[in-house]
């Protein structure tokens, strides 16, 4: 899990790109304050050891100031998870490119998309951007809002983002076992060629053997 530190709230195409350098992993959080990182890192050492290996990727939003830093973490973390949260000081306007970017991409393929406000205020846009339903993005905020690693790990065990995660497990395992039959059949058609190609060596060898003509 990579925890990364900063204080900065805003998007700002002056700051610095960067490359957070994180690896890939099942579950991506994201939010300006570092307390909600530190609670939430709190609540997945607790959840680890349940999570069956899976991995939980952590970063402030104030690293991804940079439109180019943005485009940076969606195509090597966000674009690989199968949840992501965010929880968004400001609201929609703080972040409005990286809500978009991170939305699109998590619509074309199928990621789990929760993203909830940083304070009291209800926002309908970041509802719209998100793919869960209206509901447990009302109960993942609820939670964050409660703080506290207790709340934390029931918003990182919530059904919605539990059945995300299976639901990409069953689908892994399905490629899994369709790539190993796939690879089954392939083999078994090279043997049957390398037979054919024998067979057909031979009677080519058979073909041009000279006979004996009758006496």
């Amino acid at each position: 899990m990579h925890l990364l530190r900063t204080e900065t709230r805003s998007l700002d195409e002056t700051a610095p790109a960067v490359d957070l350098e994180q690896t890939r992993a099942d579950i991506v959080a994201l939010s300006f304050t570092d307390s909600d990182l530190a609670v939430l890192a709190k609540a997945w050492e607790r959840a680890a050891p349940l999570a069956g290996g899976r991995a939980l990727r952590l970063a402030s939003l104030a690293d991804l100031r940079h439109p180019y830093s943005v485009d940076l973490y969606v195509e090597k973390v966000v674009a690989h998870a199968r949840v992501v949260l965010i929880r968004l000081l400001g609201g929609l306007d703080y972040w409005r490119y990286g809500v978009e970017e991170i939305a699109r991409v998590c619509r074309a393929q199928g990621i789990k998309l929760a993203i909830v406000p940083g304070d009291y205020l209800e926002d309908a846009r970041l509802d719209e951007a998100s793919t869960l339903p209206v509901e447990t993005l009302r109960r993942l905020w609820a939670y964050m809002q409660s703080g506290g690693p207790d709340n934390a790990e029931q918003a990182l065990r919530l059904d919605e983002v539990n059945a995300a995660v299976q639901e990409m497990d069953q689908v892994t395992q399905r490629n899994a076992e369709m790539v190993q039959r796939t690879t089954g059949a392939t083999r078994r058609l090279a043997e049957e060629i390398a037979r054919l190609d024998e067979l057909v060596r031979q009677f080519h060898i058979d073909e041009a053997a000279p006979r004996r003509r009758a006496a």
